[in-house]
């Protein structure tokens, strides 16, 4: 995955990630469990992202973006991200 530490996120994005998540089989289902931790990676940084992007229009919504960001890295053991 590219790294879009700054960049805004598109609605290019979401639906590519949503199209993921729609093909996504769970791993209790016998899905891959790597496929399920990147998916989830990747849910991580979005909700990053859109936390950053809007910091400072919406900070009470930016704050529950990345508390929901931190809890999905949490999940799967992944290293926390500063902004």
């Amino acid at each position: 995955m590219a790294d879009h530490d700054c960049a805004p996120v598109t609605a290019g994005e979401i639906a590519e990630f949503l199209h993921r998540l729609a093909r996504h089989r769970s791993t209790i289902l016998g899905g891959d469990p790597a496929e399920h931790a990147a998916l989830l990676a990747h849910k991580a940084e979005l909700f990053a992202r859109i936390a950053d992007q809007h910091a400072h229009t919406d900070p009470a919504h930016t704050d529950q973006a990345r508390q929901a960001a931190e809890r999905l890295r949490l999940s799967q053991g992944l290293k926390t991200r500063r902004a």
